[in-house]
């Protein structure tokens, strides 16, 4: 005579709500995690892209004082920014010499603030009459204004921006930025002028 054992047949109702009871408590910890994850990541790429449009602003203005000379910077209060003489043409980093191998300026590079839309731009202008000293070197620019040029943005979501110097050859660069869901980042850099 055999014997029957219920249980090697398979699982009881008991059984089978404990296992279910299990599993979802599984698959809902594996899903929170994966969530938390998802969403840290996705806090992690708005943190990088703000710091990125930080180092860009600061990156482009040191850059473009560095082959300046530094008692040609001109603060300017109606584009909440600044412009850098450059010793090239628009467009280029070619520096321009004249005969007697001085350094040619031809162009102003501006850097800009427009609070209501929380950009940094950048514009290039000619100079009317390109210069070794004296001129639009130290007028400024008189036939067109800088609020006028053409402008590129540079970066987006900017809440403060600043440019302070030259203090001994050096400036400053400040620049904070925030985006909608309260993230801030202040990058900020020195440099000086190597003409």
């Amino acid at each position: 005579m055999s014997r029957h054992n219920p249980k090697r047949g398979g699982m009881t109702l008991m059984e089978t709500i404990v296992a279910s009871f299990l599993l979802g408590i599984t698959c809902t910890l594996m899903m929170t995690f994966f969530v938390y994850a998802l969403r840290q990541t996705q806090r992690n790429m708005l943190r990088q892209e703000l710091i990125l449009g930080g180092e860009k602003v600061v990156d482009r203005i040191i850059s473009s004082y560095v082959v300046s000379r530094d008692t040609y910077l001109l603060a300017n209060s109606s584009i909440n920014g600044v412009l850098i003489p450059q010793a090239s043409a628009v467009n280029s980093s070619k520096l321009v010499f004249d005969a007697s191998g001085n350094l040619t300026w031809s162009s102003w590079k501006a850097f800009g603030y427009d609070p209501g839309r929380r950009q940094v731009w950048q514009a290039w202008q000619a100079f009317v009459t390109p210069v070794t000293s004296g001129g639009e070197l130290t007028t400024g620019p008189t036939v067109l204004l800088p609020i006028n040029w053409s402008r590129r943005v540079v970066s987006q979501n900017v809440a403060l921006f600043s440019v302070t110097g030259p203090t001994n050859g050096v400036i400053r660069v400040r620049v904070v930025l925030s985006d909608r869901n309260g993230y801030r980042v202040e990058i900020a850099s020195s440099g000086d002028a190597l003409n």
